[in-house]
């Protein structure tokens, strides 16, 4: 072969190895820069084309491995799509179609029993509201009783009348009754003395002698306060407070009662009144007084107020009457605190 032609030949390759050798610098560009001398270009020369062939083939692996996990990812989010969407959409509309074709037949067989339903129920309002138009009317006839009864006070509020007096002789047929004269004799004993004179002077009005002879009479004697007086014998005495208070009691159940209590003041009966008493206004005709005591009698004439001459208690007898006002026993009253003495 002549040398001119190898020449050219052997130029041919040089320029094919250098576009390779620039190719590979391209491409490998971090390692050639560290890269120094001749001997390293050699070498890359020889390993430049192992390397660009074991690149090319991995990255091939990769690029398949990649593709296939997105499509095994792919298949999986696919089915969980289709069956969640199963489980929350499908399923449920499957669910619920058949109960609203269901629901028909319950709807057409239920409407004779509501219209049977709706028969008794309406028949039975009907024969409660009789009974509820009947009831109102007896609770206004009770009703009316009360009010009835409630008039019946207004009666009780005004007394009847004080016992009838047959003599007129201003003992009432009660107390002629008590004190045994006769009802229907101004003059029960005969002596020219009427029977409520003899009383009120301290006479005996069925006999001789004084007032305490009379068998319907008694005396009692409070040895505690010290005090003594006349009472009818048919009425029931009770000491209380340590014999403080008494009382008596009359066959209306009515109470005579005597209480004393220190006059710490030592005050005059109408001094002691007018403290007590303030808006009370006492008159002369009011006043009483004996040998052994000063008092006074109430506005009302129920109450009668005294002190002994020493000023040592202060005594008050009252007529408590067992309905109202009525002092049904005015005489028989004046006479306990007529015969009052004080030892």
């Amino acid at each position: 072969m002549p040398k001119k032609v190898k020449k050219e030949e052997k130029k041919a390759h040089k320029e094919i190895e250098d576009r390779v050798h620039k190719d590979l610098i391209v491409k490998s560009m971090p390692s050639q820069k560290k890269m120094s001398g001749a001997g390293r270009v050699k070498k890359s020369k020889e390993e430049p084309s192992f390397h660009y062939e074991e690149k090319s083939s991995t990255s091939k692996n990769n690029h398949k491995s990649v593709g296939l996990v997105i499509i095994t990812l792919g298949i999986l989010v696919v089915a969980v799509v289709i069956y969640f969407s199963y489980q929350y959409i499908i399923k449920p509309e499957a669910n619920t179609t058949p109960q609203t074709e269901q629901t028909p037949p319950t709807t057409q067989t239920a409407p004779p029993v509501i219209e049977d339903e709706p028969v008794d129920e309406v028949s039975e309002p009907v024969d409660i509201t009789p009974d509820t138009d009947t009831t109102p009317i007896v609770d206004l006839e009770e009703i009316d009783a009360p009010e009835e009864e409630e008039e019946a006070p207004d009666t009780e509020a005004t007394p009847p009348p004080l016992p009838e007096d047959s003599d007129f002789d201003g003992l009432n047929n009660d107390e002629e009754l008590i004190l045994g004269t006769n009802p229907k004799s101004v003059d029960s004993d005969g002596d020219s003395y009427g029977d409520l004179s003899e009383i009120r002077n301290g006479y005996n009005p069925t006999g001789d002698g004084k007032l305490v002879e009379n068998e319907k009479l008694s005396t009692y004697g409070n040895d505690t306060i010290g005090y003594s007086l006349v009472y009818p014998n048919a009425w029931n005495i009770e000491s209380l407070n340590n014999d403080y208070t008494l009382v008596f009691s009359t066959p209306d159940d009515s109470l005579v009662q005597i209480s004393a209590q220190e006059n710490i003041e030592g005050q005059s009966i109408m001094t002691w009144y007018e403290l007590a008493f303030p808006d009370e206004t006492i008159t002369y005709d009011k006043l009483k007084s004996n040998d052994g005591w000063e008092g006074l009698t109430g506005p009302n004439g129920l109450n009668f107020y005294l002190t002994d001459v020493n000023k040592t208690n202060i005594y008050v007898i009252s007529f408590i009457p067992a309905l109202g006002d009525r002092l049904t026993y005015p005489n028989i009253f004046e006479m306990m605190i007529d015969t009052l003495l004080i030892k």
